[in-house]
């Protein structure tokens, strides 16, 4: 039975989009993340081991997400001069996997 904790930083906001700077048009959205965090994910895990050949591990895990994925201003998404579509921002859910494995080892 196992238990471990993950979590992680980017080394710089990952979304740094001005609009302005790489059309050259003044007034356009700059759309920057909340925060540099990724989140913190949570894997539990179980292993045995049967007779001497059959083997069975069972892992799960939980993502809790960061506010890397926030937008720091969602109004700044829109474009009044309506030279560029509005972006649609949606923040991130928690994240459940889990994975088993029933296996022959010889």
């Amino acid at each position: 039975i196992g238990l471990k904790g993950i979590t992680a930083w980017a080394p710089k906001n990952n979304i740094d989009l001005d609009f302005s700077q790489i059309t050259g048009v003044a007034g356009l959205p700059h759309i920057v993340n909340e925060s540099r965090w990724y989140g913190f994910e949570v894997d539990a895990s179980v292993e045995a081991r049967f007779w001497k050949v059959l083997k069975w591990k069972t892992t799960a895990g939980v993502f809790i997400p960061g506010p890397v994925y926030n937008i720091k201003n969602d109004d700044a998404a829109s474009d009044p001069t309506g030279i560029i579509d509005a972006i649609l921002f949606d923040k991130a859910d928690l994240a459940v996997a889990a994975k088993t494995t029933l296996y022959f080892e010889f």
